[in-house]
């Protein structure tokens, strides 16, 4: 009982914890990550693998969001950049995406345009519509008001760790997980059949791995279960981009490759440094070299 009324307590003070830094979000959004974030990590290791301190934190840094479309994507709608001669790209995504503890400008979408408009002809824009925290469900549902009514050139789509957050086992011996296998897999179907029907290309890019910093403190069952549910999303996210017959950067393995580099790439075992964010829009660069150039340059005029 006492040990109940102890959880009950430290779980009642991570909500007020949080909830000051998600009312702190809408005012110094640059700061909502590394409040969340670190609060969330303080915990005791027992906490910090419940489902409900999880789920706490990744709905406030979604509340920072809540009704708000992503800045550019709202300078874009408003018609802040210029489409003319410009290839447009939208990258949706979670935080891997739109970058945590980080600046815009060192974040993997402004990097992908920066270095793409070094090398080609042509103007290029790179919208970042990413949110933290967020799932690839929650990105479908929101596919149409951020990333088809700017009519891209190109949408680019990233999901993977948020959907494979995992908590060990139930009594049962069946994996707690945040979003179901099932479900994850056929958010992307749903992205991949709206795009198709609105003719706009798709690649999809594979984040990364976790690193051991991210299990700091954490046992060994959450660590094995995480593993898993990220390897069987990622297993099936491939096969289905085959089926879909839709181009993949896979990041994920490119990092997995090369193992002693991958501390460098992130901050705190999950969410990528700025390092991490040059790589990404490096691998992403030269698949769209390979694939989306070749057509983009036959438009332009000579």
């Amino acid at each position: 009982m006492r040990r109940r009324r102890i959880l009950t307590l430290a779980l009642s003070l991570l909500v007020l914890i949080l909830a000051a830094a998600g009312l702190f979000a809408w005012r110094f959004p640059l700061f909502t990550g590394n409040l969340v974030l670190g609060s969330f990590r303080a915990l005791p290791a027992g906490l910090r693998g419940s489902p409900t301190a999880w789920s706490v934190a990744r709905q406030l840094l979604l509340w920072q969001y809540r009704d708000k479309m992503p800045e550019e994507v709202k300078k874009a709608k408003q018609g802040r950049f210029g489409r003319e001669k410009e290839f447009l790209i939208v990258a949706l995504g979670d935080s891997t995406t739109r970058g945590v503890q980080i600046s815009a400008v060192n974040a993997w979408p402004f990097q992908l345009q920066q270095r793409i408009t070094r090398s080609v002809r042509g103007g290029v824009r790179v919208v970042n519509a990413g949110i933290p925290g967020e799932t690839a469900p929650q990105g479908y549902r929101r596919l149409e008001r951020d990333v088809l009514s700017l009519k891209p050139d190109l949408v680019i789509v990233g999901y993977l760790i948020n959907d494979s957050r995992s908590f060990g086992v139930d009594a049962t011996g069946r994996p707690r997980v945040l979003i179901e296998y099932d479900d994850y897999l056929a958010a992307f179907a749903k992205i991949f059949a709206a795009l198709k029907e609105a003719g706009i290309p798709v690649l999809v890019f594979t984040c990364h791995p976790l690193q051991p910093a991210f299990f700091h403190g954490q046992p060994e069952e959450i660590q094995i279960v995480q593993n898993m549910m990220l390897a069987a999303r990622l297993d099936g996210l491939r096969n289905l981009c085959q089926q879909w017959q839709v181009p993949l950067a896979d990041t994920f393995a490119a990092i997995q490759a090369d193992p002693d580099q991958a501390d460098l790439y992130l901050r705190d075992g999950m969410h990528l440094n700025e390092v991490g964010h040059r790589r990404v829009a490096e691998w992403i660069q030269q698949k769209w070299l390979e694939i989306f150039w070749p057509a983009w340059r036959d438009r332009q005029p000579e």
